[in-house]
């Protein structure tokens, strides 16, 4: 069974109502079918379908999200359809966004409208106005 956390404020200062927005659902430990909430956090767990405005994924997996952006960290995503993508020590199976950017991280095919950076990536394929890949050189081998 998922902990999932839905916190929201007590009273909001009159000030700052018109800004306020409620804390992020939070899902812990376990896997969760369905979410659809405004902004969502996955924390060792893991989520069949997400959609949301803002996801944050750490330590956890999503089957598919859309959303506006998609932050994982050390954690996976089958498909992801959003504006950002960023990716640090995760995978991706695809994505359509118009920027994603993966740091030492796994893409199987990466599409994004207007760029893709890949840092100690890698990638099955990528299409982009811009792609940035990172190239290391190794040094010569003798033989």
């Amino acid at each position: 069974m998922s902990d999932i956390e839905e916190q929201h404020p007590k009273e909001t200062a009159r000030d700052d109502a018109a800004n306020a927005s409620p804390p992020p659902t939070t899902i812990r430990h376990g896997s969760a079918g369905t979410v659809n909430a405004r902004d969502v956090v996955v924390r060792q767990g893991g989520v069949r379908s997400l959609t949301a405005r803002d996801v944050v994924i750490r330590q956890g997996g999503a089957g598919r999200v859309a959303a506006r952006e998609v932050d994982v960290t050390q954690g996976g995503v089958g498909l992801a359809s959003t504006n950002t993508l960023e990716v640090t020590a995760g995978g991706v199976v695809a994505t359509i966004a118009e920027t994603a950017r993966l740091e030492q991280s796994w893409a199987q095919a990466v599409l994004a409208r207007e760029s893709a950076s890949l840092d100690q990536a890698a990638a099955g394929l990528v299409v982009s106005l811009t792609p940035h890949p990172s190239v290391t050189r190794s040094p010569a081998r003798s033989m």
